[in-house]
């Protein structure tokens, strides 16, 4: 099980962040979906996760995440990424600077994409 879990969450960030492919939304997250971190401004559930992952999407059109380290037990995963893009769009009211971004960042999902918390602090650096 642990190893479906860790594809799913895999397929999830690389489907709906990479790619955009807003259309996994109902097959990958369930209706009851619970970000325990939710990002300010956007509605709970399914409908802010969609809203992030588009505001990503115009903000960074050149995203990319890599997967530093991803583990499961159960049907929790956990997956430390790094993700990059260059800022060429709006970003929560702040214009594009046209310079590389890059954010190291923890999540943590349960069963396996019905809840999400973000862990520890996003580092962030501008090239």
């Amino acid at each position: 099980m642990s190893d479906a879990n860790k594809a799913t969450v895999k397929r999830f960030v690389e489907e709906l962040f990479v790619k955009g492919n807003l259309d996994v939304l109902d097959e990958l997250v369930a209706d009851d979906y619970v970000d325990h971190t939710p990002p300010p401004d956007l509605p709970p559930g399914k409908a802010g996760l969609e809203q992030l992952a588009t505001m990503f999407r115009n903000a960074f059109p050149d995203l990319a995440i890599s997967e530093e380290d991803v583990i499961a037990e159960g049907d929790k995963v956990v997956m430390r990424q790094v993700t990059t893009g260059t800022h060429q769009g709006d970003f929560w009211a702040s214009p594009p600077p046209a310079r590389r971004w890059r954010c190291t960042r923890s999540t943590s999902s349960g069963s396996p994409t019905a809840r999400s918390w973000s862990i520890g602090v996003w580092r962030t650096t501008w090239a």
